[in-house]
């Protein structure tokens, strides 16, 4: 695919070498070792990168120019605070979805913007 904004192409597969890892396509299942109940967002991202990074044998971002993590629902959590989708880091390889969200395209490239 051609970025028309910026004529740069933009790669949109994932590497070959670490195929074997994924369960479909550019995806890989981890189980963290905390709970998302009682663990600050931070803690648990880093606990997803931290287990993504084992599984893969890298270290994040990789060979990838843009990493999704999903999170099952935010019901999960303690605080009850279920009213986002997704966040992303501020000019950074990571975006964070909740639940279904991660199919709507509205949310896909408002996340991207950041």
């Amino acid at each position: 695919l051609a970025n028309p904004y910026f004529n740069t192409p933009v790669q949109v597969a994932p590497s070959d070498d670490l195929g074997h890892l994924f369960v479909s396509p550019g995806v890989i299942e981890i189980t963290i070792p905390i709970s998302l109940k009682g663990n600050a967002e931070i803690a648990i991202r880093s606990a997803i990168t931290a287990a993504v990074e084992n599984k893969l044998q890298i270290v994040l971002p990789g060979p990838y120019d843009h990493v999704i993590y999903l999170i099952g629902s935010c019901d999960a959590y303690d605080d009850g605070d279920c009213t986002w989708a997704a966040y992303a880091i501020l000019n950074s390889w990571i975006s964070v979805y909740q639940g279904i969200f991660y199919k709507a395209t509205g949310v896909q490239m408002h996340g991207k913007s950041h």
